[in-house]
């Protein structure tokens, strides 16, 4: 054989899409499966967004904590289980900030307060029957026992 035979390894490599036209593809295959999701799951989102707003607006059950200097007053409020819970809380303390942290409920709940002020707070209480704390979350105070108790009946 002379010249001109083409052999296995001189023959040229089939030519690729670039890149880009490879993974187009499975681009739109995944934004469609995105897209379908979030029309499914967007209205049950918003649904469950607009019961707990409106279970926030309306408070089940009203309660009052006071800060004193290290301790709540009282340190144990009770509340039925999945209740909408305002929280009118003081801080009676004049030389120290101090703030009601809810911890573990549906929807927990923080308010912090300057000596001498007062604001309340909703939190949500969780479905399941239970003690659970609440606590004033500024660097040692709750290890000074500054902590309280929400008994969920």
């Amino acid at each position: 054989m002379t010249g001109s035979a083409v052999t296995g390894r001189n023959r040229p490599a089939p030519p690729q899409e670039p890149t880009w036209k490879r993974t187009q593809g499975g681009l739109f295959i995944v934004l469609g499966a995105l897209g379908v999701s979030l029309l499914g799951l967007a209205p049950l989102a918003l649904g469950a967004i607009r019961r707990d707003a409106a279970t926030l607006q309306t408070p089940a059950v009203t309660v009052q904590v006071a800060a004193e200097g290290m301790r709540f007053v009282p340190a144990e409020i009770s509340v039925p289980a999945g209740a909408s819970v305002r929280v009118d809380f003081v801080n009676r303390d004049p030389t120290s900030p101090h703030d009601f942290q809810t911890t573990r409920q549906y929807r927990d709940s923080r308010v912090v307060l300057w000596p001498n002020e007062q604001r309340n707070t909703v939190f949500i209480a969780t479905d399941k029957p239970g003690r659970y704390a609440f606590i004033c979350s500024v660097r040692g105070h709750a290890e000074a026992g500054m902590t309280g108790t929400i008994v969920v009946e």
